[in-house]
């Protein structure tokens, strides 16, 4: 077992159990065309699974999913010196054209997928708000 840290406090996590959170932050009129939001999702390679052709699989399985799909570009970063791959990518949803952008992380124990997204185009305030967050991210250190 091991202890679970969570905004509001710990449990013990069952040995085996897998994290696969999702938190989602919003901004604007949850029913308005001008809304953004920002989520933060746990995710596993496989066994030996290479991190790159983790987000790589993560990208196709989306498309695959998703009709219609573009990818406008990826490029690889650091995340507080671990390794990351930034996606931009489009497509036409049945509410409007969507723009989103995904960073996948390595973490020591797995991934973290952090998508923004917006109606239209993501606006250049939102886009600066989550470079700024990205660069202030801190992998938590102990148990």
């Amino acid at each position: 077992m091991a202890t679970y840290h969570t905004h509001e406090g710990t449990y013990e996590l069952p040995a085996g159990w897998r994290d696969e959170t999702v938190v989602i932050h919003s901004v604007g009129d949850p029913a308005g065309p001008a809304r953004f939001s920002f989520v933060l999702q746990r995710a596993q390679p496989a066994p030996g699974e290479d991190f790159i052709d983790f987000a790589e699989r993560q990208l196709t399985e989306l498309s695959s999913a998703i009709p219609g799909v573009e990818v406008l570009g990826r490029v690889q970063r650091e995340v507080d010196g671990a390794l990351a791959l930034e996606v931009e990518l489009r497509w036409a949803s049945d509410r409007g054209p969507m723009h989103q952008k995904q960073v996948y992380l390595q973490t020591p124990t797995g991934a973290l997928i952090f998508t923004v997204s917006a109606l239209g185009r993501i606006p250049e305030q939102h886009l600066r708000e989550t470079d700024s967050l990205l660069a202030s991210f801190r992998f938590r250190t102990g148990g």
